[in-house]
């Protein structure tokens, strides 16, 4: 599963970058006496706008590193989208209150607009890169379980080349190695096009059955070692030995939702 984000130091980041646009509204209404003209707010908003996407650059590149993986091309889209937006839905506020008669009462609340309007952007654009985030992380894990499964895949390979080099006479012992292979065959095209545990198949215990397939798998390339080695037809005992782990793996496949 992916890690949690350290959200401590980013809620952080997130409420110092909120100060400092409040701290801004506050020093630019005490240094620019009334009355405000449209250019003074025009002004303000833009420094404003500026603080917000320089703290959700550190927030979105906090994360980023923690995780260790990069945005998503659609994410990454979507991120410009709401920066841009932000901006102009300032330019938007900025031109409703030039229409409004200049007034403390406007400016006090042309500040309370863009406050709010930062704290609500901020909160979208921080849930975005954070569930992409987890999103990349988990996906990570996946491509990697697949590749291990794939890995396991060319084991079964190896173990059916092993078994139709074994040496075989008696029919019914033809016919179990015959229904034995097929039963691999179809376990190495399941590990072949694994899903790694994606996130549309869920399973609970998903590692431990894991681990018992590659424990099988093992197990299955052992006796397939044994088989050819011995230089005499198959034995029994072998013979059962591999069924019983091959119905063993169909099991865990199954369970695993691999099969």
């Amino acid at each position: 599963m992916a890690r949690n984000a350290p959200l401590t130091p980013f809620i952080l980041i997130g409420v110092f970058t909120l100060l400092f646009i409040g701290a801004t509204l506050l020093l630019a209404f005490n240094i620019f006496l009334e009355p405000r003209g449209t250019l003074v707010l025009a002004g303000i908003g833009f420094v404003c706008w500026f603080e917000f996407l320089l703290g959700f650059m550190i927030g979105a590149f906090l994360i980023k590193g923690y995780f260790g993986d990069g945005f998503s091309g659609a994410i990454t889209a979507i991120l410009f989208k709401v920066t841009t937006l932000y901006g102009l839905i300032g330019i938007v506020t900025l031109i409703a209150f030039a229409l409004f008669p200049e007034s403390p009462q406007r400016d006090n609340l042309f500040g309370a607009a863009i406050f709010f309007e930062s704290i609500l952007f901020f909160a979208i654009g921080t849930t975005l890169i954070y569930f992409d985030s987890r999103n990349q992380a988990d996906q990570k894990e996946v491509l990697a379980k697949r590749e291990e499964h794939v890995s396991k895949s060319y084991d079964l390979s190896g173990i059916l080349l092993s078994m139709r080099d074994a040496k075989v006479e008696e029919a019914d012992a033809l016919a179990r190695v015959d229904r034995l292979m097929k039963k691999l065959e179809n376990a190495e095209q399941c590990l072949s096009h694994s899903h790694g545990g994606g996130l549309a198949n869920k399973v609970p215990d998903f590692k431990s059955l894991d681990l018992q397939i590659s424990e099988t798998i093992d197990n299955l390339t052992l006796s397939s070692t044994s088989l050819v080695q011995d230089g005499t037809d198959v034995s029994d005992e072998t013979l059962q030995k591999m069924e019983k782990d091959a119905n063993g793996l169909h099991s865990l496949l199954a369970r695993a939702k691999l099969l």
